[in-house]
């Protein structure tokens, strides 16, 4: 650890998870591996935008893959944001640029005209100032109802539009803002929504999806982490790890445009896909994801199932349904589990029923209504069931997240 330096064999993704571990961060399972593959996707996406190799008609290829982040209060989120995209962080550059909002409003995507002059579009509106960047928001709330819109939203159909394809535009009175050559990505981050998500808006193959759902065991890690980090230094600077990733950055940017080719070979993305009877817009976005983490990783243009890209893809598939059913009543089960796992004791996992309720209120912020009806509503699903009164237990025949 101490003589640790990136060397010819590191790649983007293990640069950045030695500056997460040097700084003592708690890193969430699949997390880090998601956002580190949508920068991949990016990266990718600039390069072939400005070589126009892999085109959809008149139009280079959309390769983008935005990330969402839901997670409990003070779990991450905003931590990992600011790391990575602030423009202080490790990513941000002339050529990239990056920042971290409070939220986005409806109207700062396009913007407005300022006067009826031809070229008076907003020169403020995310999708100028970030039209090759990374932009992230510690709070993007309203983000849970524009999923469950029929594009009747303004701020959706902008999104639908600067996310999947090169350009935007809407009608104003002084006349029409236009953004052209647009490729920027977002990392919005949520609270875990207390109630199921239609998903019915076309923004859902837009981005994918990191759901933390965590118990006692891992707030309890996350503050080991926490408390390691008050007590102890680090091995390297933030600026040298910054550094180090400029550096990989410049190498792959560099490397990209020449290696990047109208044919992909995707053999083992599509084997994975056609045996787990994957549909074609989620089939889309597990081929995008494992592209961007062959960036990351070093191996493009190889394209494997990795054990970390199976994870991933397995992840995707799960994430979007319990947030399709009901993200608290998954949060019961996890947290019976979690608590098993940080008292080390064996067979069924079980807890009290009125500390679960006590562990939502108190680390999830739901009132206790809504605590009460988040474990009325697994047990009714069957993701826990009572071994006895007031002792709930998490059956073993379910498929976890």
């Amino acid at each position: 650890m101490a003589d640790w330096k990136p060397f010819k064999n590191d790649t983007l993704l293990s640069i950045v998870t030695q500056c997460f571990r040097d700084n003592s961060l708690y890193i969430p399972p699949v997390m880090l591996v998601r956002l580190m593959s949508s920068i991949g996707c990016h990266l990718f996406n600039l390069a072939n935008f400005q070589s126009r190799t892999i085109l959809d008609g008149p139009y280079p290829r959309n390769y983008r893959m935005s990330t969402g982040l839901f997670a409990p209060s003070g779990y991450c989120k905003s931590t990992f944001l600011k790391f990575l995209f602030h423009k202080t962080g490790l990513f941000n550059r002339k050529d990239l640029p990056c920042d971290v909002r409070g939220t986005f409003t409806p109207q700062c995507w396009v913007g407005t005209r300022l006067t009826r002059e031809e070229d008076s579009a907003d020169p403020v509106a995310v999708f100028a100032r970030f039209a090759t960047g990374m932009v992230a928001a510690e709070e993007f709330a309203r983000l849970v109802d524009l999923m469950d819109s029929d594009g009747r939203e303004p701020d959706e159909v902008y999104l639908l539009q600067g996310l999947d394809t090169p350009y935007t535009s809407k009608e104003h009175c002084l006349g029409v803002v236009e953004h052209e050559g647009i490729c920027t990505s977002i990392y919005p981050a949520l609270r875990p929504p207390a109630f199921p998500m239609r998903m019915v808006s076309g923004l859902g193959r837009r981005l994918t999806w990191d759901l933390q759902l965590p118990g006692p065991y891992e707030f309890g890690e996350l503050e080991k982490a926490r408390r390691k980090g008050r007590t102890q230094g680090t091995t390297h600077s933030f600026s040298e790890y910054r550094a180090w990733v400029q550096t990989e950055l410049i190498h792959i940017m560099s490397g990209l445009g020449a290696e990047i080719t109208p044919l992909l070979d995707l053999t083992e993305i599509h084997e994975w896909i056609s045996q787990h009877r994957q549909p074609p817009f989620i089939a889309d976005i597990l081929e995008r994801l494992a592209i961007g983490y062959s960036i990351v990783n070093g191996t493009y243009p190889e394209i494997p199932v990795t054990t970390a890209v199976d994870e991933l893809f397995r992840s995707e598939i799960l994430n979007r349904r319990v947030l399709k059913s009901d993200c608290m009543s998954q949060a019961v089960r996890n947290i019976i589990q979690s608590h098993a796992r940080q008292e080390c004791t064996a067979g069924t996992p079980r807890w009290v029923e009125t500390e679960i309720q006590t562990f939502l209120m108190d680390y999830y912020q739901l009132s206790y209504v809504q605590a009460r009806g988040a474990v009325a509503s697994a047990v009714g699903q069957g993701l826990v069931e009572y071994e006895r009164t007031g002792i709930l237990i998490a059956p073993p025949h379910i498929i976890d997240v």
